[in-house]
């Protein structure tokens, strides 16, 4: 994920601190003079802050954030994992009602350009700023972004209930991307590309990745686009992110197709999987915002990235990002294992 490194000036100066005085007096009589050492206490605090405070310009940045009370809060990336964004929006909403929230765009994809063109505060995607898009930012926007995981999810593969393809290699998969043959389907339903999902496909194998113009992958809004497509489609199967336990159970009329891991061994997607790091096909759902442009948005994804947060996502059935037995991986071009 992204940290604010700082450091002093390089100075160092040394504050003693006086000896209490011995006394004989009641615990009453003395407690008073042992409170002599709180304001020591503050001052080696005070001199440490001023250290930082001199000696760092984003340090500064971060004390002085503002805050903007009467400014809606823009939060983007509602539909990169509808179910979880929603369920924290409603649930910050009703804890901080003084913080006002407005929408911004919905795609993943979009939610990210939207926040290095500083067009929204905060931002849901399926990836990390690359080192190209961090490095705009930071001569375009003179601060920093910060990356926090949320959620695991399954990239799932689809396909009608009636049709006779028992399971899915990811060699296969990339055979027929790359040359139409090998496969007994004839083409791939998948959400649109500003959905973050080919994206997130290509991030686990490069050879996963979906070709923009080709007519064996047929591109539909959304994962229910997919499934609609798949129910009078026996020919195709259909790529799409799953969040939550109801997600891996087959939808009415299709099955979720397990895949053939090398040595042979059928994985089906599912929360235990996807802890476990079996699943080969994840994602990750993140948030990331601006480290100091104002205070609202520090508190909001402060919240999200809270350990109790994480609680209450497990509660509700989702695979906390901070549970899973492989690591987290937000540094950009680097893909988790």
């Amino acid at each position: 994920m992204a940290t604010v490194q700082t450091a002093g000036n390089g100075n160092v100066r040394t504050i003693r601190r006086p000896r209490f005085e011995v006394s004989l007096r009641s615990d009453r009589e003395t407690r008073p003079t042992r409170r002599v050492g709180v304001p020591i206490r503050v001052a080696i605090y005070v001199a440490i802050v001023a250290a930082l405070w001199f000696g760092r310009d984003d340090v500064r940045r971060l004390v002085l954030t503002p805050s903007e009370p009467d400014r809606p809060l823009v939060v983007s990336g509602r539909l990169a994992a509808p179910a979880i964004v929603a369920e924290l929006l409603d649930e910050f909403a009703a804890k901080y009602p003084e913080v006002k929230l407005r929408d911004g765009r919905g795609d993943a994809i979009e939610a990210l350009e939207d926040l290095l063109n500083r067009r929204t505060d905060v931002a849901f995607s399926l990836r990390a700023p690359t080192d190209e898009e961090l490095a705009f930012f930071r001569e375009t926007a003179e601060d920093s972004l910060g990356v926090w995981p949320v959620a695991t999810g399954a990239l799932v593969v689809w396909t009608r209930a009636d049709t006779a393809i028992e399971a899915i290699s990811l060699d296969s998969l990339a055979t027929f991307l790359a040359t139409g043959d090998g496969a007994p389907y004839s083409h791939v339903y998948a959400p649109a590309p500003a959905s973050g999902v080919p994206d997130a496909l290509a991030s686990r194998r490069a050879d996963l990745r979906l070709p923009a113009s080709d007519p064996r992958v047929i591109w539909v809004a959304d994962e229910e686009a997919v499934r609609a497509s798949l129910a009078a489609d026996p020919t195709a199967i259909g790529i799409g992110a799953a969040w939550g336990r109801a997600d891996f159970d087959d939808p009415p009329g299709l099955r979720i197709l397990p895949l053939r891991r090398p040595g042979g061994a059928l994985v089906r997607p599912g929360p235990e999987t996807l802890t476990s790091g079996d699943y080969p096909l994840y994602l990750h759902l993140v948030v990331s915002s601006a480290l100091s442009r104002r205070r609202e948005s520090s508190m909001f994804v402060t919240w999200v990235a809270d350990d109790r947060i994480q609680r209450r996502l497990d509660r509700s059935g989702f695979v906390p990002a901070r549970w899973t037995s492989r690591p987290v991986v937000l540094t950009p071009g680097v893909a988790a294992r």
